[in-house]
């Protein structure tokens, strides 16, 4: 993660680059400042953002300052809903390049593997998948970088903006099954009721949104094959230029994998076409190990679970495939020195959906 001092960058239509994420998804948030009667200039000048990098789709931001941003300016709006509010005004073309590449396809589901491929160029930190559980299907987002703070009020506004994508490719109406959340239930859930139209579940372990399956044959009205490979092959180029390195590689596919009960050093391995020791041995080349970066994954999913949910120590277990519990509690005291319960009382009511790190000497 980069951490220079915030400043404006321009990606020139290329996507993000390591650590930072293009603004177009939450491109809306002086919009949404002036609407509650704020000063945007004001108010992200005090989180140290210029109001300018709003002003275009491909500037970029810095992966680590967009959680601290949206949590500051929901509690100086005092609006709970901000991160939503934000969301809402983001659609497929909001994605720009990728967003095209999704709309030319031939159909939902194809238009959901192309958005699972390419969300890189737009978000440096994150993935999207596809899950097809027979009947059912998810449209899946999870945050895979380390120390990436304000996860809850990130998964508020993605969550609208990836409700927007499927009814731009589905219908207008498209509404999910259920909409899964991995933050507390907030005081006020009727913005959330009022803008999903869906069975909320808070409290979960993924941020999801549940559909029929037969969605995902839906063809498209915007397919075009021609504009389809055209523009596949300049986001595969995109693509090529900002490849980020393995050990990024490998914490990226191991968080997908744990949404989809996997995580072994072979399910990775297989992602790269490789066998189980050819991986360790580039891993070992690049200085890290599989180990480290699956424990590092697994710590930072159990601490965003731990801060911004009310699950269980034996929920969030089950959730990142543990045998018992008892096991989750032994990793999580020699990742930080502490038990899950023990991190979870230490972090206070003002960081909870704010703040996220690592304790001294955690995976070390």
């Amino acid at each position: 993660m980069q951490r220079s001092n915030p400043q404006l960058a321009n990606g020139s239509g290329a996507g993000a680059t390591e650590g930072r994420s293009r603004i177009s998804s939450m491109q809306a948030v002086p919009r949404v400042l002036k609407a509650l009667r704020f000063d945007p200039g004001e108010v992200l000048a005090e989180v140290g953002i210029d109001a300018r990098l709003f002003e275009d789709a491909d500037n970029l931001i810095r992966d680590d300052l967009v959680g601290p941003m949206l949590c500051h300016c929901a509690a100086r709006t005092r609006c709970g809903d901000f991160a939503l509010r934000v969301g809402r005004h983001a659609r497929l073309a909001s994605l720009g390049l990728v967003g095209a590449l999704a709309g030319s396809s031939p159909d939902v589901g194809t238009a959901l593997r192309t958005l699972s491929r390419f969300l890189s160029l737009n978000d440096g930190a994150s993935i999207v998948s596809v899950s097809v559980e027979g009947e059912f299907s998810s449209l899946n987002y999870a945050i895979y970088e380390p120390g990436i703070e304000g996860t809850s009020q990130v998964y508020q506004m993605v969550s609208a903006v990836a409700c927007n994508v499927l009814r731009d490719l589905c219908d207008p109406k498209w509404a999910a099954t259920e909409v899964q959340l991995p933050f507390r239930r907030p005081g006020d859930v009727r913005p959330f009721r009022d803008f999903f139209r869906a069975p909320l579940r808070f409290d979960s372990h993924r941020m999801a949104l549940v559909f029929p399956s037969r969605w995902l044959d839906h063809p498209l009205r915007s397919a075009d094959a021609e504009l389809h490979a055209a523009l596949s092959a300049q986001a595969a180029a995109f693509e090529a230029l900002a490849s980020p390195d393995l050990p990024s590689q490998v914490r990226r596919v191991m968080r997908n994998l744990l949404l989809e009960s996997k995580g072994s050093i072979e399910s990775v391995a297989r992602n790269f076409s490789m066998h189980r020791r050819t991986l360790d041995r580039h891993l070992d080349a690049s200085g890290a190990s599989f180990r480290t970066l699956a424990d590092g994954v697994r710590f930072e999913v159990a601490c965003q679970l731990l801060r911004d949910t009310t699950m269980s120590v034996g929920e969030i277990a089950a959730s990142l495939h543990y045998g018992d519990t008892s096991a989750f509690v032994h990793a999580f005291r020699r990742w930080s020195g502490r038990t899950p319960t023990q991190w979870r009382e230490s972090v206070s009511g003002a960081e909870r959906g704010s703040a996220i790190g690592a304790p001294a000497g955690a995976l070390r």
